[in-house]
C-alpha cells in the first residue's frame, strides 16, 4: 500500500506519551532559548501536544497579538514548570498556520487566526504561508504597523496588544503532577514525567511510565 502524506491537520494531532515533564539538559536545541526566558539546567520543562499551542493561538481576539515566547511561558505556568520547549510550539505554530492555508474555501476550513501569533520581540514569521508579506498584509489589514527592521519585520509597538494569556481557562484534567494524590478519570491523558526529551529533535532516553 502507497505511504499517504499526512495534511498539515493530520500533523497536529495529539502524540502518544505527550503532555509531559523533563528536566531541561544543555545538550537540548531548545536549552538556549530556554535559557534567554529564564531556564536553567535541571529545570523542569514541559513537551504538550499541538492542541495546547493551537488552541491559544485561536483565541487571540482582533487588536490583539500574542509571540511564541508568551505561549510558551503561558503554557508553562499552567504545568507549574520552568519552561515549554520553543522549538517544538513553534513547529506547531507553523502547522497551524500551513493547515489554515490547506482548508481554506473549503467546508471543514481550520479556523485560527495565526497571522495575530508573532515570533519573539514582535517580529514575523517567515515561514508562514506567503513568507513575510504573506504575514505582513493580515497584520496591516487589521490596523497593525509593520516596520521594517534591517531585512526582518516587526509589529509597532507590539507589546502594547498583547492579549493576556493568563486569562485563559482550561481543563484542569489535563495537567497531573507527582505531588498531587488524585488521577484523571481513564479518559483523560495523563501527564507523563521522563528524564529524557521525547520530541525528535532532542533525542530520546526511554520511554515513559505508565
Amino acid at each position: 500500500m502507497p505511504y499517504k502524506k499526512k495534511t498539515w491537520r493530520e500533523k497536529l494531532a495529539d502524540k502518544n506519551g505527550l503532555p509531559k515533564i523533563i528536566k531541561l539538559e544543555e545538550r537540548y536545541p531548545c536549552y538556549r532559548a530556554l535559557h534567554r526566558m529564564g531556564a536553567e539546567a535541571g529545570d523542569d520543562i514541559v513537551l504538550v501536544n499541538p492542541r495546547e499551542v493551537v488552541d491559544l493561538m485561536r483565541n487571540v481576539p482582533p487588536g490583539k497579538v500574542t509571540t511564541i515566547d508568551a505561549i510558551c511561558r503561558a503554557i508553562a505556568a499552567r504545568y507549574q514548570v520552568q519552561g515549554c520547549c520553543p522549538l517544538t510550539a513553534g513547529i506547531f505554530i507553523k502547522t497551524a498556520a500551513r493547515a489554515v492555508e490547506e482548508t481554506m474555501g473549503t467546508d471543514d476550513a481550520f479556523d485560527v487566526p495565526y497571522w495575530r501569533t508573532l515570533k519573539t520581540d514582535g517580529y514575523l514569521n517567515e515561514k508562514y504561508p506567503g513568507g513575510v508579506a504573506g504575514h505582513k498584509q493580515p497584520l496591516e489589514n487589521e490596523g497593525f504597523s509593520v516596520l521594517a527592521r534591517g531585512k526582518r519585520f516587526c509589529v509597532q509597538d507590539y507589546r502594547d496588544y498583547l492579549v493576556d494569556l493568563g486569562a485563559q481557562t482550561y481543563d484542569r484534567f489535563r495537567v497531573f503532577h507527582l505531588s498531587q494524590t488524585w488521577w484523571p478519570p481513564r479518559r483523560h491523558r495523563p501527564l507523563h514525567r521522563n528524564s529524557g526529551h521525547g520530541a525528535t529533535r532532542h533525542g530520546r532516553r526511554g520511554r515513559p511510565s505508565g
